[in-house]
């Protein structure tokens, strides 16, 4: 090897050297901010913070100050998952990392989602917050989260969605809030999610699906509305969902299905009506689902099925 190769070769060697020296002392000065007993592990710009061991040791406010000066050590982070915490209230520190695109608050006891917070966090793709004591969604929670394409809002206590909680979400596809106690939804709540495929509503205390709550919603794909306590639906509740392939409504009290109450529905290929308490169909009620492939009408209090009752007419 010519003198001038081995030069550079030694050049490169040292500055790949230090290139990972101070790339490690870097993850580690991070880590090292990590809150007592809690685990930390960084990928990149991605933080994920397990406080599991520590649920019962540390109070509240000095985990919230730990988390403060981890976060604020690095305000450039893209991912951020925090659960298994005692915290019931999100740092502040949080509020200010403004790169984020996704955040995953998994069963850290919140009871309530801080105002003038999640609306400095604009670049957010994904926002999960689930497994903990949230009762209440305010009014303008989600203002200016117009990237959004996932909210999970799962295994909370929700027990209203009022109209205009959602407006803003121009981009949402997906939307999570099985596992609550929704009793009262407003009857516009949904109408401006314009590009949603998918919503959970399974396992709440809905009693009623009104016409006109999923206008606007024209792409919905998936509807789980699975044990809640339906008795009446709107005749045209599901009007303009021609893109619409599952509904599940098996396990709650629905006892009449009205003639046209599933017309317009082409691309319906599942029909989950299994589990309620159905005595009276429309003879005509399935005949314009032409791609209809599984329905479900299993323990119910069904005693006649007449003639022509699954006739695609529009064959």
């Amino acid at each position: 090897m010519t003198q001038t190769g081995l030069l550079v070769e030694n050049f490169v060697f040292l500055f790949v050297l230090a290139f990972h020296g101070a790339t490690s002392a870097t993850f580690n000065s991070r880590l090292t901010l990590c809150p007592s007993n809690c685990s930390c592990s960084l990928f990149n710009t991605s933080l994920q913070v397990d406080c599991r061991i520590i649920l019962k040791l540390v109070e509240s406010e000095q985990l919230s100050e730990q988390f403060d000066s981890l976060l604020s050590s690095n305000l450039t982070y893209s991912n951020l998952l925090i659960r298994y915490t005692p915290l019931m209230h999100v740092p502040r520190s949080v509020c200010r990392l403004t790169t984020l695109t996704q955040l995953d608050l998994w069963q850290v006891r919140l009871t309530r989602l801080p105002d003038n917070c999640l609306t400095n966090l604009t670049a957010l793709t994904s926002l999960r917050v689930s497994v903990n004591s949230v009762e209440k969604l305010q009014d303008g929670l989600f203002d200016g989260l117009d990237k959004l394409e996932t909210l999970e809002l799962s295994i909370d206590k929700i027990k209203q969605l009022q109209d205009g909680l959602f407006d803003g979400l121009r981009t949402l596809e997906t939307l999570d809030l099985s596992l609550n106690h929704i009793s009262s939804i407003g009857p516009r709540v949904f109408n401006r999610l314009a590009y949603l495929k998918t919503l959970h509503l399974s396992y709440n205390h809905v009693t009623e699906l009104q016409n006109g709550l999923f206008d606007g919603s024209n792409k919905l794909k998936r509807l789980y509305l699975t044990f809640n306590k339906i008795s009446s639906i709107g005749l045209h509740v599901f009007n303009g969902l021609s893109n619409l392939e599952t509904i599940q409504l098996n396990y709650n009290n629905i006892t009449e299905l009205q003639d046209g109450l599933f017309d317009g529905l082409d691309m319906m290929d599942t029909l989950d009506l299994n589990h309620n308490n159905i005595t009276s169909i429309g003879s005509r009620v399935f005949n314009r689902l032409s791609s209809l492939k599984t329905l479900g009408l299993s323990y119910n209090r069904i005693t006649e099925l007449q003639n022509g009752l699954l006739t695609d007419q529009t064959s």
